[in-house]
């Protein structure tokens, strides 16, 4: 039984990863080229617009996390459970408000430091190794 509730919920998983990728890469990728042009940007700046989208990334796709954790965490076979993510969405927002999906954001802030660090240490990399130019890092 538990199991399968570990597996009932794969459809809420895959579509929380999906947003939060798309944001992830799409909009870092797209403020990138907007922004900065071709191998002239500071290390500074490219933090900060990745951390940015990092946060904005975690901030939408929150709700489905949560529903996704919500309903793994009562997957025991009991009938208080959720009996899918659809119900555990309409429960939480009929017992509270939209604002209950975003419980624990806090926490975002810090968790998203280290995926901008990722996404700056990419770019980085790819454009010493591949493209043969290098980044400036003021100091």
């Amino acid at each position: 039984a538990y199991l399968r509730g570990l597996y009932r919920h794969f459809l809420v998983s895959s579509i929380g990863v999906a947003i939060y990728r798309s944001i992830y890469f799409g909009m870092y990728n797209s403020l990138k080229t907007m922004l900065f042009e071709k191998n002239n940007s500071n290390i500074g700046a490219n933090f900060l617009m990745a951390w940015i989208t990092t946060i904005t990334a975690f901030i939408v796709s929150f709700p489905a996390d949560n529903v996704r954790k919500l309903t793994m965490l009562s997957s025991t076979g009991k009938a208080t459970d959720y009996r899918g993510w659809l119900h555990c969405t309409q429960s939480v927002l009929h017992t509270s408000e939209v604002s209950a999906l975003f419980k624990w954001t806090d926490y975002i802030k810090i968790r998203s430091m280290t995926a901008a660090c990722v996404l700056v240490g990419y770019d980085l990399i790819g454009s010493t190794l591949f493209d043969g130019n290098t980044v400036d890092i003021p100091l």
